[in-house]
């Protein structure tokens, strides 16, 4: 959410024609009684509209690939919903706070459809970052986490454990209470192909940082 604007983002491959297939909404399963999670509605988001895509991608894009979509949501689509958004402060800090390899991180979503259907919650996965955080992997503006994610995970958000120990630049920062950072977004297992032409999972994955998503809402406000 941006000056209470909300914004739904996803991987571009979700929304886009993808293996010859061009889907034409999102649906949204979401919560309507904070006391009761079985209780749920499901909202239909257009992805066109008169044949115009509602999506919005990176400026960059399609030069430097980034797999990152974002949608603007009608107030109207989400009435009588309880939703959490995450705002601007909820991006990791990198002028305070530092990462670095091995760093325990969780990704939420949906692995080959798997969650808890009844409450409609999705779950957790441990990963921990693979590449140097910060440091443009490959030239590309993404960064590794070494994890067991599926598909279906695509979009997921990945984010910090939550710590009161927090490591800056120069030592250490404590919070009074825990705290998580967004660090981007999830969007492919990478594996290697082989001589043989064999693909062979790495458990890997691609994370693309959250500084693209506030870039592209920029130019979308624009």
């Amino acid at each position: 959410m941006k000056n209470e604007t909300t914004y739904l983002v996803t991987n571009r491959h979700v929304v886009d024609e993808t293996k010859g297939l061009k889907p034409d909404a999102l649906r949204l399963k979401l919560h309507t009684d904070a006391r009761n999670v079985t209780k749920n509605v499901d909202r239909t988001i257009p992805l066109y509209d008169n044949g115009a895509p509602q999506w919005h991608v990176h400026r960059d894009y399609p030069k430097v690939p980034i797999n990152i979509a974002v949608i603007e949501i009608e107030p109207k689509q989400l009435e009588g919903t309880l939703i959490k958004t995450l705002s601007r402060e909820a991006v990791f800090p990198e002028d305070k706070f530092s990462l670095s390899p091995g760093e325990d991180v969780i990704v939420l979503g949906f692995p080959r459809g798997f969650s808890d259907e009844k409450h409609n919650l999705g779950l957790l996965r441990n990963a921990l970052i693979s590449s140097a955080y910060g440091i443009n992997f490959n030239g590309l503006p993404l960064f590794v986490v070494d994890a067991n994610l599926h598909p279906g995970m695509s979009g997921s958000p990945v984010m910090t454990k939550p710590k009161t120990n927090l490591p800056t630049k120069t030592g250490f920062a404590v919070t009074p209470t825990p705290v998580t950072f967004f660090l981007g977004v999830f969007s492919a297992t990478i594996s290697k192909i082989l001589p043989s032409r064999q693909e062979e999972p790495l458990g890997l994955g691609i994370v693309w940082y959250s500084n693209l998503i506030e870039q592209i809402i920029d130019d979308i406000r624009r």
